[in-house]
């Protein structure tokens, strides 16, 4: 018989849980008026973020153990493109969001 031996490295891990992340966390209406829903699958989300166009921090949301789902309110805050920077353990993805009146 003959053994072989193949050793392959997987590369960036934190870049294959992002592309599951993508698949996996849905987040709607975009664009929105006041209201946005983030759905999420096969992972556990700690917390959310939101982002002005500027970068600052204009809202921090935890989410509770055991959630799959959750709505943010935006009626207080004013028009135009915003992040949500959706954190699950030491992984985070962000995803642009519009908001429109």
């Amino acid at each position: 018989g003959c053994d072989t031996t193949v050793n392959a490295s997987i590369g960036n891990f934190s870049s294959i849980w992002e592309t599951t992340a993508e698949e996996l966390i849905t987040v709607y209406p975009n664009p929105t008026s006041g209201e946005v829903v983030l759905n999420w699958t096969g992972t556990i989300v700690e917390a959310c973020e939101v982002y002005n166009a500027y970068g600052a921090l204009v809202n921090r949301k935890s989410i509770e153990s055991g959630q799959n789902s959750d709505r943010l309110d935006w009626s207080e805050l004013p028009s135009g493109m915003y992040f949500i920077r959706i954190i699950a353990g030491q992984d985070a993805i962000t995803r642009k969001v519009s908001l429109s009146r």
